[in-house]
């Protein structure tokens, strides 16, 4: 899963920022990010609504559940709950 992938490297990116935390740096990347996630997961979600195949709407279906799953594990994250105190 490619957008698993970038996602794991976008928050990586914020954990090991160093700097001060500020609106521009922690708050504005995490809001871009969840952004993101939720454009391109509802885009593919999508079909398990419409597609006329039910090979696609299976498919959409399982990736609706893994990146809930992944969600749900990415925001457990303490080092990146940590971020914002």
């Amino acid at each position: 899963m490619s957008l698993v992938k970038k996602w794991n490297t976008t928050a990586n990116e914020i954990i090991a920022f160093k700097g001060a935390r500020n609106f521009e740096n922690t708050i504005k990347v995490i809001a871009n990010f969840e952004s993101d996630l939720e454009f391109e997961s509802q885009s593919i979600a999508f079909y398990s609504s419409v597609h006329v195949s039910k090979e696609m709407r299976d498919a959409s279906k399982a990736f609706d559940k893994a990146i809930s799953d992944y969600n749900t594990e990415l925001w457990m994250r303490h080092d990146l709950y940590n971020c914002f105190i």
